[in-house]
């Protein structure tokens, strides 16, 4: 089982494990936890893919979800713990302009307002300093994102919201006969961390957010301590005894405004690497070919081929409008399918 970038982290809490996606915490988490209530707490949230409840690598996302679930299953989070149900069509005019239909907009509360604004402050630090350092401060507003990949580099993935708009997009590279391939890196960015899907979600938001204003997260009430409500989370018993609450939460601080100034400088040198790899290799085009916001298609349901792996903590999986954009790899001479999809 490997983290993201390969790195040993020590001692982190959760904020610095969802941001840097470090998986031996979440499989601590989910010892605690158990398989079987991870599972439950995804489809709570909406998704409705099978999600092995006897593998404590559940949480890793070992089981294949659809684009379609990780929209539904975060959009309840990014809703603040209110489940809506994504649709098509939010609404038909007729002729005269008046209503013919409107998507339902009745939401269910499935998880706490605070917990959720805990998960969206956690995911926040993937975009200012995490796997997707950069995002946040080239939008110019506070986004919450996660990435994901697949094993081997045969997929990627990112989700990212601002609290009113949501995107997911997932890359992966399939054979003439639908094997997964690996994901080659191109014009200048890889598969894994700070890959193009990431990019492709801010070229997106930066011309949908265009002219609007900021939008600002919900204020998170954080009461968590070290060790969880029995000692036993994370660092275990005996060890978090001779930590301080106070002390962890500063050098915690600490290390976490030292880790987005470093961030923010790396974003800063791999964009600028990026632009003149561009700038003296004109001829490397991208095999995937993005289609931008304004062409915007209406997909029948995705069909099982297309697929891709997960690997957020199913635990962190929530309506608000939400677009769907897929790009993947197709076989020689087949249009690479877009979708777009919204909820309200």
């Amino acid at each position: 089982m490997n983290n993201a970038l390969e790195n040993n982290w020590g001692n982190i809490n959760l904020y610095q494990a969802t941001a840097n996606s470090v998986n031996t915490v979440f499989m601590n988490v989910n010892e605690h936890l158990t398989p079987k209530r991870t599972a439950a707490i995804a489809h709570e949230a909406g998704i409705q893919g099978d999600i092995d409840e006897n593998s404590m690598y559940n949480v890793l996302g070992i089981n294949a979800l659809t684009v379609w679930d990780l929209a539904q299953g975060h959009s309840t989070i990014a809703n603040n713990g209110v489940k809506n149900t994504l649709h098509m069509v939010s609404k038909v005019l007729d002729s005269n302009n008046k209503d013919m239909y409107n998507a339902p907009s009745n939401g269910t509360k499935v998880f706490d307002a605070n917990d959720c604004a805990l998960v969206q402050k956690a995911m926040q630090g993937t975009t200012t300093y995490g796997t997707a350092a950069g995002t946040s401060s080239m939008l110019g507003r506070p986004v919450a994102g996660k990435s994901g990949t697949a094993n081997d580099e045969m997929a990627s993935s990112f989700v990212g919201y601002t609290p009113s708009m949501m995107n997911v997009w997932a890359i992966w590279n399939p054979d003439d006969k639908g094997n997964p391939q690996v994901v080659p890196a191109f014009s200048g960015y890889g598969v894994s961390s700070t890959g193009y899907p990431a990019h492709l979600f801010q070229e997106f938001m930066a011309q949908a957010l265009q002219g609007t204003e900021a939008e600002q997260f919900p204020t998170a009430k954080d009461n968590g301590k070290i060790g969880g409500s029995d000692g036993t989370w994370g660092l275990g018993k005996g060890q978090s005894n001779g930590l301080s609450n106070n002390t962890n939460k500063q050098s915690t601080e600490d290390a976490q405004k030292q880790a987005e100034q470093d961030a923010q400088q790396k974003a800063a040198e791999e964009e600028a690497k990026k632009q003149q790899q561009l700038r003296s290799s004109p001829s490397s085009a991208s095999p995937i070919r993005a289609i931008p916001p304004s062409a915007r298609i209406i997909p029948a349901p995705l069909p099982a081929e297309m697929a891709t792996p997960a690997t957020i903590p199913a635990v962190a999986t929530g309506t608000i409008p939400a677009t769907i954009m897929v790009i993947p790899e197709a076989p020689a001479g087949t249009p690479a399918p877009t979708a777009s999809l919204s909820s309200k």
